[in-house]
């Protein structure tokens, strides 16, 4: 994000902003893949594209970020929580893939 939601917010759980950041790109890829698996059916290299698409992303978000947004910084950490959620995502997505809708079309 490239906006805090509020000015005032506080929060005081360690690490908090690594796991949204985490869950947000998470939830990407798995948004992203259902939506090109569906499209175009089963494209070998939709996992590769999808994931990478989304790390540029996160980096052009974290530069911008930190060079044109006053009161945020740039942190590398962002890039590495942002990263863990897509690998998390594409492994849980994969899997339930094929343990749900093995030799069939994902329904939606």
């Amino acid at each position: 994000m490239l906006f805090p939601l509020s000015g005032n917010t506080k929060v005081t759980i360690p690490f908090f902003d690594k796991i949204v950041h985490g869950i947000v790109y998470f939830f990407f890829v798995v948004i992203w893949l259902l939506y090109v698996t569906k499209a175009y059916k089963e494209i070998k290299w939709a996992y590769w594209i999808v994931s990478l698409l989304l790390f540029i992303y996160g980096i052009i978000i974290e530069v911008l970020q930190g060079n044109f947004v006053a009161n945020r910084t740039q942190d590398t950490w962002d890039i590495v929580a942002n990263t863990a959620g897509i690998l998390v995502g594409i492994v849980v997505f994969y899997k339930l893939k094929r343990l749900l809708f093995s030799k069939t079309e994902i329904p939606f």
